[in-house]
């Protein structure tokens, strides 16, 4: 990949700004004492933000003035690492020893902010709370919810809650796995612990969310002697598949299949098939908590667990129709799978299933291995699916940072890629210069990124730890300025609460997924975009904080018969605007890819 090329990279309005500071930059002693408040306060990270920003803007402005003619050096010698690494170093150690205490809501405030389908259930059936997905699937009440389970499943789940408001006794362990017809084929419910023996006891109804892993693997073999055959098994009914499609998916008669399930059950003493998920489910539960992951977050869609070539587990969701045309969804950094979330009726409607990987380092997908290896780490996820799913070529879609990884994967399997929609994406970076039409916040991080990169992961820590806190909502106003079409966006009806959901997900391991995306979203990976043999189609909002549309075209022209549309009144987040447009889009490049072959 080629480097920064020596160009205007300072932006002369900076002086504007340091002129008002009388000419002064900020002393390190005040960003070294900021930083380590923040540390201690997370609400005062965005003072340190704004301090750190001010900082780095001098220093550009000073060090062009001196010497324009050379572009700054990405030592981290210009802003200063070498005397602040021992101070951020060590505020990152502080963060790391406190550790990572997340809220804990009430129960009626975690299903209300559920990103999948979830039920709060009194006793008479009314319900106490339920969140967006529930809501979009019209359950309003018990009865609505029973519509959808099998006869057995709403006569346990109507013992489950009689006895709990009969004796009070039904403990959070006492769990049911409810079987659906909906997407999510099945749900756990239990009697939330704080009812104890009260009349108003309540039960919690949330997706079944298992983290399939070697431990999980090992647990169940080691306790139930279960052979590598019958894990296999398991695995397969824990993402919901049924019997018949195992036979299928394995080559085997169903015979075959139901009598090994029968040794399964056998051997776990699990009455049933319904006993067994939730065995399995509760133990996969304890792993989490023993590794610290604490509860997972569903987004609605049908969740696996795979494994890529290189022996490192992956998360994979599908949102849509189960049978429906493959597309392949690359995520960005923080907003994960938020915007599938919110389309997933529209994508039933139109016959297409999307399979969006968790990328490494973010949710509970293996961690990132080194930040240069982002790149390989996807493309060995896509390989496993297209693996296991002995899908054709197919279109991918690039959302914000995950346009990058999508043109790397088009360029590295043009055999696979049949088409490339890459909406908000981020663009190569030739120059510094390009940095200075981003947004503040998003800015300030892409210059310390390429030019302090021993720092980033202290600024990325800081404000995972906001994250964490009640600030989540500082956090994501801060990255689009008030009056913008992205902060109109955002304070939509459910829209925020959904994406401050989506950005606790992205972090639940930390900062090592963003280190990954940063290294390369501040270099020029434009050796991805050249040679495709796909078609190209980039969709971008005209108010764009992160991508300015000026910058667009000369990538744009770079790669034969690529189209641009740029939205008027958008943002970064036109996805949330125009799903429309996107999966229009998406059914276009179906259809000419289909016609070709």
């Amino acid at each position: 990949m080629s480097g920064t090329r020596q160009t205007d990279w300072p932006d002369p309005g900076h002086r504007a700004l340091l002129d008002q500071k009388a000419g002064e930059g900020v002393s390190r002693d005040r960003v070294v004492a900021s930083i380590y408040e923040a540390v201690l306060r997370p609400q005062l990270y965005g003072d340190f933000m704004d301090l750190w920003s001010e900082h780095v803007l001098f220093e550009l402005t000073r060090a062009h003035d001196a010497d324009s003619a050379r572009a700054p050096a990405t030592d981290g010698s210009l802003l200063g690492a070498p005397e602040l690494e021992d101070h951020f170093r060590r505020a990152f150690d502080i963060l790391e020893r406190i550790g990572r205490e997340r809220p804990a809501p009430d129960v009626a405030r975690f299903v209300q902010d559920h990103l999948g389908l979830a039920m709060l259930v009194r006793a008479d059936g009314s319900l106490a709370a339920q969140s967006f997905v529930a809501r979009r699937h019209g359950l309003e009440s018990l009865a609505d919810l029973e519509e959808h389970l099998s006869a057995g499943s709403a006569a346990q789940l109507r013992m489950l809650l009689s006895e709990a408001v009969r004796d009070g006794t039904a403990a959070e362990a006492d769990t049911l796995v409810l079987s659906t017809d909906l997407d999510m084929r099945y749900l756990i419910a239990r009697v939330h612990a704080d009812a104890g023996k009260d009349a108003d006891a309540q039960v919690l109804i949330e997706p079944l969310e298992v983290n399939w892993s070697d431990r999980a693997e090992t647990l169940l073999a080691r306790s139930f002697g279960l052979s590598p055959a019958e894990l296999d098994l398991v695995r397969n009914l824990m993402s919901g598949r049924s019997l018949r499609q195992i036979a299928e998916e394995t080559n085997r008669s169903e015979h075959t299949v139901r009598n090994q399930s029968k040794s399964v059950l056998a051997k776990t003493g699990s009455p049933s098939q319904a006993d067994l998920i939730r065995l399995v489910a509760v133990l996969c539960r304890d792993l989490d908590e023993s590794n610290g992951l604490g509860a997972q977050v569903g987004f609605g869609g049908r969740r696996r667990r795979l494994r890529s070539a290189d022996g490192l587990d992956f998360d994979t969701f599908e949102f849509g129709s189960a049978n429906g045309q493959p597309v392949l969804f690359l995520h960005g950094m923080l907003e994960s799978l938020a915007v599938l979330s919110l389309i997933a009726p529209e994508l039933q409607r139109r016959g297409l299933r999307v399979i969006a990987p968790i990328r490494a380092g973010y949710g509970h997908s293996a961690p990132m291995a080194r930040s240069e290896k982002a790149f390989d780490m996807s493309l060995a996820q896509a390989d496993a699916i297209w693996a296991e799913e002995d899908l054709g070529p197919v279109v991918v879609i690039g959302h914000m940072a995950g346009g990058m990884h999508a043109f790397c994967l088009a360029s590295r399997r043009p055999d696979k890629v049949s088409g490339v929609i890459s909406v908000a994406g981020g663009m190569p970076h030739r120059s510094l210069s390009q940095f200075r039409s981003m947004a503040p916040r998003q800015r300030i991080v892409a210059y310390t990124a390429r030019l302090a990169p021993m720092l980033l992961p202290t600024i990325l820590r800081a404000g995972i730890a906001q994250i964490d806190s009640h600030m989540v909502t500082d956090f994501a106003t801060a990255l689009y300025a008030e009056g913008s079409c992205d902060y109109r966006t955002m304070q939509r009806r459910g829209l925020r609460d959904l994406l401050c959901e989506a950005y606790r997900f992205s972090v639940l391991q930390g900062h090592m997924g963003f280190l990954g995306d940063a290294y390369f979203a501040v270099r020029d990976w434009g050796d991805y975009m050249r040679d495709l043999s796909c078609p190209v189609r980039f969709i971008h909002g005209a108010e764009d904080p992160a991508i300015p549309t000026d910058t667009l075209p000369p990538f744009v022209n770079d790669i034969p018969g690529a189209e641009l549309t740029v939205l008027p009144e958008t943002g970064q987040l036109v996805f949330y605007d125009r799903p429309d447009l996107v999966l229009d889009a998406v059914e276009a490049l179906t259809e000419a890819a289909g016609a070709a072959a």
